[in-house]
């Protein structure tokens, strides 16, 4: 998954001085799994969390067949209910819920209004107390 042989043996490498075998680790944000591929390398268990569409069929792809991975459709917020996703056509891991990230983001130039086109999609958020109360609390 990771294009750069370095930036993944340096992140295998960090994530194994703080993730063991077994641990329960919460990927939020999940994108396309990269994160999630290199715990379940450390042997985790791992809760994605991802809100786009496009991504979460991607991981669906990727590990339905992981027993140790589990799949959640949607965002993390500090209330459940729903939210608009606010979608970079350029950079899926750039999408989020939060017009303050997205602000960020532009003011940071690591994206541009444009890449932030309007996306009417509204997807479910549950909260990180919610996720605790049904899968434990994580490890990382």
């Amino acid at each position: 998954m990771f294009r750069n042989r370095k930036i993944r043996k340096q992140r295998s490498r960090f994530y194994r001085s703080i993730i063991g075998s077994n641990n329960l680790c919460f990927d939020i944000g999940a994108n396309i799994g990269t994160r999630t591929a290199l715990f379940l390398e450390l042997g985790a268990r791992v809760i994605a969390v991802e809100p786009n569409p496009a991504c979460v069929a991607r991981l669906d792809k990727n590990y339905r067949l992981q027993k140790n991975v589990t799949i959640i459709d949607g965002a993390v917020s500090d209330v459940s209910g729903t939210a608009q996703l606010l979608g970079s056509q350029k950079f899926s891991e750039m999408s989020t819920i939060s017009t303050a990230f997205r602000d960020t983001i532009i003011a940071a130039g690591f994206a541009s209004v444009e890449d932030y086109k309007p996306v009417s999609l509204t997807v479910k958020t549950l909260t990180l107390e919610k996720l605790i109360e049904q899968y434990g609390r994580p490890d990382f």
